[in-house]
Parts: structure tokens; C-alpha cells; sequence
């Protein structure tokens, strides 16, 4: 397998690990959708995800975690960037933008949850603007409906506050 587009990379959102670094269901959907991009054209992939609270407490950064999951899975070394080591969704575009900016990409393949993806693409789309993104959706129905309904209730008062206040990154407000 060659690369055939180093102008591409798939951004892979961070999401929940146990204390002892094993990777949630949402975490092995996500990377799974990556996986799938990944084999069917190989170009770069970014993992976000460093420590916090409510998705990792381990002494290792999240998306180390990934990064392992994906060497595992047919992934080669050399198309892994660095990892980003973020706390939330903004820093995950925010840190992900700074990375990428140098390295001549132009097309950016962003995987997270389904229940995600609003809020996902209102904040990379006012941050990568001289980028083409594209948003691939990892399927949630392996979480119970209880679980599902209470993700897809935060995402919208979340998305409804950025949309309220704005997002400000650097003094930049974004509305």
C-alpha cells in the first residue's frame, strides 16, 4: 500500500477510556470508521484526546490509546502525525489546526459519534476554513437508549450554547 495523498488526513476525536487505558465502545467505534478511511485510501491520521475527568484518567494520554488500537489494526507508523493531546472539542480543532497547517494538508476526514457531529462540524467548520472537511459519523446504537438519549440531550444544549455565545478562539469570536 502506497500513499496516495499525503494532502489528506483523518482526524480521529477522542473519546472515553477506562482507568486502566482500555478503549470504550465509543472510542472502538470511532477508530473503526478510521480504519475503514484508512484502507481504503492510506494518508495520514490524527488522534486528539489528552487527559480529563470524564474520558481519561490514566498517566497516558487518550489518544495514545488510540494510536496503539490502530498499529494493532493494519495502520503503519509512519502515517501516524502526532497526537494531539486536547481536552474537549474545541482544543481537538484548535491543537489539530495548529498541526496541520504546516504540513501542506487540504482535505480533512473528521471521525466522531454520530450524536457528535453538529457540534463538530460548527466548530471545524468556522476554524478550517481553508480546508475541504469531510465528517464521517461513527454509529452510537451499541449504547443503550438511555445512554444515547442523554449524549444526544448534551450535544444539543452544548452546540446551543456555542451557537449563543459564540466561540472564541485567540480574541476571535465566531458566531
Amino acid at each position: 500500500m502506497v500513499i496516495a495523498n499525503k494532502k489528506k488526513c483523518i482526524i480521529v476525536l477522542g473519546s472515553p477510556n477506562d482507568a486502566e487505558g482500555n478503549l470504550s465502545p465509543i472510542a472502538l467505534s470511532r477508530l473503526k470508521v478510521a480504519k475503514e478511511l484508512y484502507q481504503a485510501e492510506r494518508v495520514f491520521i490524527l488522534c486528539t484526546g489528552g487527559f480529563g475527568p470524564n474520558f481519561n484518567v490514566t498517566k497516558h494520554p487518550h489518544a495514545l490509546y488510540a494510536q496503539h488500537f490502530l498499529l494493532a489494526n493494519g495502520v503503519m507508523s509512519e502515517d501516524l502525525l502526532d497526537s494531539v493531546l486536547s481536552a474537549n472539542t474545541v482544543e481537538d480543532a484548535v491543537l489539530s489546526l495548529k498541526q496541520l497547517n504546516d504540513l501542506g494538508i487540504e482535505e480533512v476526514l473528521v471521525v466522531t459519534s454520530d450524536y457528535h457531529i453538529p457540534r463538530v462540524k460548527f466548530i471545524f467548520d468556522k476554524l478550517f476554513d481553508n480546508y475541504q472537511v469531510f465528517y464521517h459519523p461513527a454509529d452510537s446504537q451499541h449504547l443503550d437508549e438511555s445512554a444515547r438519549q442523554k449524549l444526544f440531550s448534551h450535544e444539543i444544549r452544548a452546540l446551543k450554547g456555542l451557537k449563543e455565545k459564540g466561540l472564541i478562539i485567540n480574541g476571535k469570536v465566531f458566531l
